[in-house]
C-alpha cells in the first residue's frame, strides 16, 4: 500500500484503465481525480476478427450447429465462472444443443470440473485449459456468445477480444465493465445473478439476427475506439502534455 502511495505522490500523471478504477484509486490513496487520465485497454484488430470463423474448431470441440458460448479467463472464484456452471441447466432446458468453452486455467480448476460434474454437465462444458496464442482467435470467431459473470474487474482485455471478434456479450454490471458494454454491446448482469444470467443466455440464443446485429456493432466499435494504434495515439498525447508542463 504504501509503495503504491508513494508511486502515485511521486507520479506527474496518472493513466487509468476506466472510471471505475480512477475513483477506486482516489477512494484508497487520496490521489486526486483530476491528475489522472483515463485511457482504456486496447485489442488488434488484425489478430482477433470474425472472419476466422472455423467449422473446424466448433467441430472439434461442441456438438455440430450446437450454440457455443465461450470463457476466456483465469479460473478463480471472483471471475464467476461457477455462477455460468449453474446457469446452464436452464439454458440447456430451452436449447439442449449448448456448449460451454472455458479456456483458462487457474486455482479454481478443480472445484469448476467438481460443480460440472455433481450437476451432470460433463457433456456440456468443456474446460480447454490454456490454448496457444494461434488458438485463442480462432475459438472467439467460432464462438456464438461471450460471457463474462465476474465479480470484479478492472477493465478486462477479453471483453475487446470478444468485440473485436463480433461476438455478443453478456456480463456483470461490475467496475470497468459497463463503461465499454452498452445496451448494444450486449447484456449486463447482477453478479452472482444465476437466473439473469440465464435468462440472457435464452434471449441471445433465440435470437440469431440480434446476435448478429450486435456483433457488426461490437467489430465496429472495437476497430474505432480501442484499436492499440488508438490507445497508443492517446497515451503518446498524455506524455507529450505532461512534458510541456515542465518545459
Amino acid at each position: 500500500y504504501y509503495l503504491d502511495k508513494w508511486s502515485l505522490e511521486s507520479a506527474d500523471t496518472v493513466i487509468a484503465v476506466s472510471k471505475q478504477t480512477a475513483k477506486e484509486v482516489a477512494k484508497d490513496y487520496g490521489f486526486p481525480l483530476k491528475k489522472m487520465t483515463i485511457i482504456y485497454n486496447g485489442v488488434d484488430p488484425k489478430r482477433f476478427f470474425p472472419e476466422q470463423r472455423s467449422e473446424d474448431i466448433r467441430r472439434k470441440f461442441a456438438v455440430k450447429d450446437s450454440m457455443m458460448i465461450l470463457f476466456v479467463g483465469r479460473l478463480r472464484m471472483r471471475k464467476g465462472v461457477q455462477y455460468l456452471i449453474r446457469a446452464l441447466p436452464s439454458v440447456l432446458k430451452y436449447e439442449n444443443d449448448t456448449t460451454l468453452l472455458i479456456v483458462g486455467d487457474g486455482e479454481s480448476r478443480i472445484s469448476i470440473q467438481n460443480l460440472t460434474q455433481k450437476l451432470g454437465l460433463q457433456d456440456h462444458v468443456k474446460l480447454l485449459g490454456k490454448v496457444s496464442d494461434d488458438l485463442l482467435p480462432k475459438i472467439y470467431a467460432s464462438s456464438d456468445v461471450f460471457v463474462l459473470p465476474s465479480l470484479y474487474e478492472g477493465f478486462p482485455l477479453v471483453i475487446l477480444e470478444s468485440m473485436a471478434s463480433g461476438l455478443p456479450i453478456i456480463a456483470s454490471k461490475v467496475s470497468g465493465i459497463p463503461e465499454v458494454v452498452d445496451n448494444e454491446a450486449g447484456v449486463l448482469v447482477n453478479p452472482k445473478d444465476v437466473t439473469g444470467l440465464a435468462e440472457a443466455l435464452c434471449e441471445l440464443i433465440a435470437n440469431h439476427d440480434e446476435r448478429r446485429k450486435i456483433g457488426e456493432y461490437v467489430r465496429r466499435k472495437a476497430v474505432e475506439e480501442y484499436s492499440w494504434s488508438r490507445i497508443a495515439e492517446q497515451t503518446a498525447q498524455v506524455y507529450k502534455s505532461t512534458m510541456a508542463e515542465h518545459v
